[in-house]
């Protein structure tokens, strides 16, 4: 039996030859393509998901609206 795979969005740092997860978005369904603007001591990331606007656990893409975010992230 396969486990089911964890989506998700995440922004990640590149320390010492290792990658370190900055920040992880638990994200629903359709949702992906982050757009990044990378400043000297934040990130700005707007991104899309279907958490908010879907009941169902594994939504549709295509099939249900999305919702565009944007986060402001202190580095």
């Amino acid at each position: 039996m396969s486990k089911e795979p964890d989506w998700h969005t995440a922004i990640w740092r590149f320390i010492d030859r290792k990658l370190e997860p900055i920040v992880v978005f638990s994200l629903v369904g359709d949702c992906g393509y982050p757009g990044l603007v990378v400043e000297k001591d934040r990130v700005l990331m707007s991104y899309y998901s279907q958490h908010d606007v879907n009941q169902a656990r594994n939504p549709s893409p295509g099939q249900i609206a999305s919702d565009i975010y944007l986060a402001e992230i202190a580095v």
